[in-house]
Formats: structure tokens, C-alpha cells, sequence
């Protein structure tokens, strides 16, 4: 079972959901619903007007996908010195990323992703 999200599963999804410069990369749920299970795992790909969430299972594939229009975005908090927690609410529902712009091989991805979420 393989539980690393790799570059290719990121294109794939940003090949699914992207338009033309749309920014994405992985994240992991800041808390698990149950301490003996993973973080929950998704792709977010970042549209001009959206932002399009794929959950993700254990085998690393799509079970789930949301589109949230960024304007919709209430209470939006980001938090952290080197890892960043992203929270924000979109009709009563709260959201919740980890961001570890810090790691190899898609920090730049998620720095990118984090000053969009900055600039909604």
C-alpha cells in the first residue's frame, strides 16, 4: 500500500479539474478523525474562480471531489511559522489543510498554493 502522493497523482488530478495555470499540489487534514488513521489526504487545484478539492483513500485514489468558489471563502485563517495551517468555512463548513512548504520535491507547490489561498 502505498501512502506518499507523488508528482504524477498531482498532475493527473490537475489535468482532471485544472484550467490553463492553475496551481495544485497535496495536503493532509490537520487532524485525523481517529487517532489509529492517517491524516485525510486530498489534491487541491487552484482555478482563477475555484478551488477544486480531491479526497483521496489510502490507495491514493479519487473518492471525492469538491469545487469551492473563492469567493464564497469565509473566515479564512492561515497559521503557522514553517508549516502552515489553512482554515476557512464555505456555507457552515469547515475546512481545515496542513501545508509543509518546506518539503522536497513540492515545496514550491505549496508555497504557490498557500499565497493563493492568501489572496482570496
Amino acid at each position: 500500500m502505498r501512502v506518499f502522493i507523488n508528482k504524477n497523482d498531482v498532475s493527473k488530478v490537475q489535468e482532471k479539474y485544472g484550467q490553463e495555470n492553475a496551481v495544485a499540489t497535496f495536503t493532509q487534514s490537520t487532524t485525523p478523525s481517529n487517532q489509529r488513521q492517517l491524516a485525510e489526504m486530498f489534491i487541491i487545484v487552484s482555478n482563477p474562480q475555484t478551488f477544486e478539492i480531491v479526497k483521496l483513500n489510502r490507495k491514493l485514489e479519487e473518492i471525492s471531489h469538491e469545487s469551492i468558489a473563492k469567493d464564497e471563502i469565509e473566515n479564512l485563517k492561515i497559521s503557522g511559522m514553517i508549516n502552515k495551517k489553512v482554515t476557512f468555512t464555505v456555507k457552515h463548513q469547515d475546512y481545515r489543510f496542513w501545508f509543509k512548504p518546506i518539503v522536497i520535491g513540492s515545496g514550491k507547490e505549496q508555497k504557490e498554493m498557500i499565497k493563493e489561498f492568501e489572496n482570496c
